[in-house]
């Protein structure tokens, strides 16, 4: 059994007496992420069918639709052709709790507040079926770019990136949400099976600084969305400072009311912790997750689901917070006929989906409120790279989206070397004459851009794309 530090022992100490035995013997086997499949790319059965081809056998969980455990529980899916091309994302089963209380739909708009690494968001996104504007902000550049890369990833382009101090976002977006989700920042408690450096900067005071921190991000929650709009509100940790005391401070300070944490079939929910300075109320409607209870299937969280009742507004008219900006394209309509010309995809293929410029052209939906363009890292899915005389290249990103509809120059190669040369940016012989840019195939997934220069198809996926060999992980 790990031995815990004093500080730490307090807090399991008061808050599960009785159970410490319980939660410490947890601490001695990780838990294990699960498969949420995407259907944004490609056909969940395909999916499903590629991963069993690479000795990977999955069974659903009840949790949610296309969610999956695996076996034998030494696979690594995350080195599996289907993990690399974006068709499914590997998360905790807890981590996937918060969207799903938030149920976000299709053409509202939703804030992630604290958004990287971006589990959550490529969640948000697809319940949003790519639809509406989902705005991803965090404040790490670092994390930021992991947020980026699992978006592109995942073939996800009704989302903005956007690096605000996450306390400033209701400020300068007063009310224009729909939904926020609040994962916040915190000291990690519930999660120390698989993160047990955290104990190595573990404090009281650590606690007490991440409280003050996530009630400034509820506030600036608060203020984001709409009234009558949901915030949900989440951790990773335990402690009561930085759950239930925290919903207990803003219910007394800001027009929002509790919402009762629905029951999840195949997962046990505790009621949030009572204690001194704890409402009823707040113990009644909020839940805690602990491992102990769900056979260490979960790590350990904590979530609130709150309504906002009125409007927190000085003014009844808040000014724009939008730079002006022209990110229209006069040809949208000319560049996605000869995309499908050129590709042979058919008619309805591109419905729904409008192009923008900022320096290349990007996909956005329809629904999608442009005027993110102007304060974003990232918005939408770079769809080509324009060049010259209106010339352009599609992305490996778009051409993998679009994958699985392409009939017209896609080229398959022949064996796993070929694939391999492909996939790590070498290029390869061809047989036959090739010229220009082709969609490039193994096993029926597209896996990128290639350009043919006549006996040579040269890769053209980007660096950040390529497939590592397992001797490279």
């Amino acid at each position: 059994m790990i031995p815990l530090p004093e500080d730490v022992q307090s807090v399991i100490d008061r808050i599960l007496p009785g159970e410490q035995e319980n939660y410490q013997s947890c601490l001695s086997a990780r838990v294990r992420t699960k498969i949420r499949i995407s259907p944004v790319k490609m056909d969940p059965g395909k999916t499903l069918a590629s991963l069993l081809e690479e000795g990977i056998e999955t069974t659903p969980v009840s949790l949610a639709a296309n969610v999956y455990d695996y076996l034998p529980e030494t696979a690594y899916p995350g080195r599996s052709l289907a993990h690399h091309l974006g068709y499914f994302y590997l998360q905790d089963l807890s981590s996937m709790l918060p969207p799903l209380v938030l149920d976000p739909k299709p053409g509202e708009k939703i804030l992630d507040l604290a958004a990287a690494p971006g589990s959550k968001t490529t969640q948000m996104a697809q319940m949003m079926q790519n639809r509406g504007t989902l705005v991803a902000n965090d404040i790490d550049r670092n994390r930021l770019s992991n947020l980026s890369y699992n978006l592109d990833r995942m073939g996800i382009y009704n989302t903005v990136v956007t690096q605000i101090e996450g306390e400033q976002v209701g400020k300068r977006f007063p009310e224009y949400f729909d939904k926020v989700l609040l994962d916040a920042p915190c000291s990690a408690l519930g999660v120390l099976a698989n993160r047990q450096e955290v104990l190595n900067w573990w404090s009281l005071k650590k606690v007490s600084r991440f409280a003050f921190i996530q009630e400034k991000l509820l506030v600036s929650a608060i203020k984001a969305v709409k009234p009558g709009g949901m915030i949900v509100y989440s951790t990773c940790t335990l402690t009561p400072e930085e759950n239930e005391l925290a919903i207990a401070s803003i219910l007394e300070k800001y027009p929002v009311e509790l919402v009762p944490v629905p029951e999840f079939e195949g997962i046990t929910l505790r009621k949030g912790f009572s204690g001194p300075g704890i409402p009823e109320r707040v113990s009644q409607f909020t839940r805690r997750i602990y491992p102990f209870d769900n056979q260490n299937q979960l790590q350990g969280f904590y979530i609130a689901c709150l309504r906002k009742t009125g409007s927190v507004l000085k003014y009844d008219t808040p000014g724009t917070p939008f730079p002006a900006v022209n990110v229209l394209l006069k040809n949208e309509q000319d560049i996605l006929r000869r995309l499908r010309d050129y590709f042979g995809l058919n008619s309805d293929s591109t419905n729904g989906i409008k192009l923008i410029s900022r320096k290349d052209v990007w996909m956005v939906p329809e629904d999608f409120d442009i005027r993110w363009a102007g304060l974003s890292i990232r918005t939408g899915m770079r769809f080509a790279r324009e060049m010259y005389d209106d010339a352009f290249k599609i992305t490996t990103d778009s051409l993998q989206y679009f994958g699985k509809e392409i009939t017209e120059n896609r080229l398959d190669l022949p064996d796993s070397t070929a694939s391999d040369q492909f996939q790590s940016g070498s290029n390869i012989s061809w047989p036959q004459e090739i010229r220009g840019q082709k969609a490039v195939f193994w096993k029926g997934f597209c896996i990128g851009s290639g350009l043919g220069m006549g006996s040579v198809l040269k890769s053209q996926i980007p660096r950040s794309k390529r497939m590592l060999n397992e001797a490279e992980y």
